[in-house]
């Protein structure tokens, strides 16, 4: 596998470079947005990963309030050469902003690209005055230029909510059904008792405005919106915090409404970091290309935590690990698929800096023959 380093960790004035994200566009530009801390909060940072006992069993909520930026490259080769990083979001200091935990959506129908993150106000550095809000950034030319709204108050829209913000992890479209082109993100708000609930982040009108299910669960420490495999139902899965039991809530009105939280889900999992995808964007429904389905999620083993991309060639009925990647070596880790390429593109924080890695198809065993046969199509 390739690897190309995008971002160093000590580069533009910033120490560390972390939970990077990935995505392709519609005219197959690969877009990496990640945080980039300062020198006054990167070494504090690095210390308190180092005594967390997993990085998966508290989500680091209120160790990202620090003036972090949010930085942004394009590959137009695959990945394997990057721009020159420039700042999509400046974190101040002075000010007390940061802004953190990038995260995609991709409309497929417009082609219009959307990047939800958090931005922080820590008034005088004291905790307890922390405030958040939920942003989205779009763009329609490849990640050139990008437009910028805070939509907290669509989100909170009159209800006794303190807080939003987003957790990682990535957005979906659902894809046919009555709810059809429905763009789809997970959330988390915090209410005037302290509580985190999850909440469903929806648009129908191709990212226009923006509303917010009623909350579900309580004391979220993560949360991802997940949508089945035919693109016509969502559903909320959501850990507790200090538990690595996820449980789910199925709506049924594609993310209006959700029953309470249900049964576990995948206990072998700590975190489902991104919706099912298909791996063959566009495959005609029924040939075996629409029947391969993958997502990412983050797993404790003996060895110690990894991330682990999980891969479906029966429609999604059942799902097999592809490939593991250990966390001390990928830390935070985003895949976008480039199935007319035969291959995923990675994002993690190494230890060199935010690092692109290219995995051919042909590494994953049973989905080497179908992608011999997308790309002779493309």
């Amino acid at each position: 596998m390739q690897r190309t380093v995008v971002a160093p960790h000590a580069s533009a004035g910033f120490m560390q470079a972390r939970y990077p994200a990935i995505a392709r566009t519609s005219s197959r530009v690969l877009l990496m947005i990640w945080e980039a801390l300062p020198s006054e909060c990167a070494a504090s940072a690095r210390m308190e990963q180092a005594k967390a006992k997993s990085a998966s069993l508290e989500e680091p909520h209120y160790r990202r309030l620090c003036p972090t930026s949010l930085r942004l490259s394009r590959s137009f080769d695959n990945g394997l050469t990057w721009e020159e990083p420039r700042t999509l979001a400046a974190g101040n200091p002075q000010e007390f902003f940061g802004f953190h935990v990038p995260s995609f959506l991709h409309d497929c129908v417009t082609g219009r690209m959307f990047c939800f993150y958090t931005r922080s106000l820590v008034p005088d550095w004291d905790l307890r005055q922390a405030q958040t809000a939920l942003f989205v950034a779009w763009t329609d030319d490849d990640g050139l230029s990008w437009e910028h709204q805070d939509i907290t108050s669509m989100i909170i829209a009159g209800r006794d909510f303190s807080m939003a913000y987003i957790p990682r992890g990535r957005g979906t479209q659902l894809t046919s059904g009555q709810w059809a082109q429905r763009l789809c993100h997970a959330g988390v708000i915090v209410d005037e008792s302290g509580d985190r609930k999850a909440v469903f982040i929806g648009s129908d009108d191709h990212g226009a405005s923006w509303w917010a299910s009623s909350p579900v669960g309580a004391n979220v420490d993560y949360c991802t919106a997940v949508s089945n495999s035919d693109g016509t139902e969502v559903m909320l899965l959501m850990k507790t915090q200090g538990s690595t039991v996820k449980t789910w809530a199925k709506s049924a009105d594609a993310g209006r409404t959700f029953g309470q939280p249900a049964a576990a889900t995948d206990s072998r999992l700590i975190n489902i970091m991104s919706p099912l995808e298909e791996v063959f964007h566009g495959a005609c429904p029924g040939t075996p290309h629409a029947d391969v389905f993958s997502y990412i999620g983050e797993r404790t083993t003996d060895q110690g935590d990894c991330t682990v991309l999980m891969l479906s060639t029966d429609g999604a009925k059942s799902f097999r690990e592809a490939e593991m990647f250990d966390v001390q070596t990928y830390g935070a880790l985003d895949i976008v698929s480039m199935a007319d390429q035969a291959k995923f593109a990675i994002a993690f924080e190494g230890a060199d800096g935010v690092v692109c890695e290219v995995l051919p198809f042909s590494k994953l065993g049973n989905i080497d023959a179908l992608a011999e046969q997308w790309v002779h199509q493309a």
